[in-house]
C-alpha cells in the first residue's frame, strides 16, 4: 500500500471501458445474431470458426482498445472511490494478441480518467502482485500464483452470475459500494 489512502484496484475491461458493448456492436454492424453471454471469453459464445475469426480479428485490431466507450457510470465511479477516501488504481490484463493493447490501454486511461491515473496503471496479467484492499473486476474467478492482499470484488456482468466470489458491485451506481469497500478494507491482508 502506499501509506496514505488504502489502494482499490479497477480492472478496464467490461468494468471501466465497455469491451462487450464494443464487440456487441460490430457483431451486429456484420448482422451476426447477438447470443446470451455465458463465457468470459467472449469468443467462447461463439464456437463457429467464422464468428470465432470475427471476434478474435475485432480484438486484435489497432484502435479497438483505445476506442472504447465508458461503461456506464465508470467514471462517476471512479471519482466515488476517491470521495470516500481510497486510491483507485487500474489493473488490467493486456491482450497477448493486440500488439496495441498496452499502449491503447494507456491513452484509453489518460483521456478518460486523467494523466495521474494513466502514470499509476498497471498493465499486467499477474495482478496478485499488486498491493491494494480490492481488486474490481468482472472476471469470475481470479486465479492468482500467490497470496493477495486484496478481496475479489466481482463486478456484475452476465457471464460472471455463478462466480464463487461473495463479494459482489452491481455495477457503478450500486448503493452498497461504500460498505464492500469498508470490508474489503478490513479483511485485506497486508504483506510484511
Amino acid at each position: 500500500m502506499n501509506g496514505e489512502n488504502p489502494i482499490v484496484l479497477v480492472d478496464m475491461d467490461g468494468v471501466l471501458a465497455d469491451f462487450d458493448g464494443a464487440t456487441q456492436a460490430h457483431l451486429e454492424s456484420l448482422e451476426i445474431p447477438i447470443r446470451e453471454r455465458n463465457n468470459f471469453y467472449y469468443r467462447d459464445d461463439y464456437p463457429e470458426a467464422n464468428y470465432t475469426d470475427v471476434i478474435n480479428k475485432l480484438h486484435a485490431s489497432q484502435n479497438f482498445f483505445r476506442n472504447l466507450p465508458p461503461v456506464d457510470g465508470a467514471i462517476e465511479g471512479w471519482d466515488k472511490i476517491k470521495d470516500l477516501g481510497y486510491e483507485p488504481r487500474i489493473c488490467s490484463s493486456p491482450l497477448h494478441t493486440n500488439e496495441w493493447c498496452k499502449e491503447e490501454k494507456l491513452k484509453w486511461i489518460e483521456e478518460h480518467l486523467g494523466r495521474e491515473a494513466m502514470k499509476s496503471a498497471v498493465i499486467d496479467s499477474k495482478k496478485e502482485l499488486y498491493d491494494g484492499i480490492a481488486l474490481i473486476d468482472d472476471r469470475p474467478e481470479v486465479k492468482t500464483s500467490g497470496e493477495t492482499t486484496w478481496r475479489h470484488v466481482v463486478f456484475d456482468a452476465p457471464h460472471n452470475k455463478d462466480s464463487t466470489s461473495t463479494i459482489r458491485l452491481n455495477g457503478w451506481y450500486d448503493p452498497d459500494l461504500p460498505a464492500v469497500l469498508r470490508y474489503c478494507m478490513e479483511h485485506s491482508k497486508s504483506r510484511l
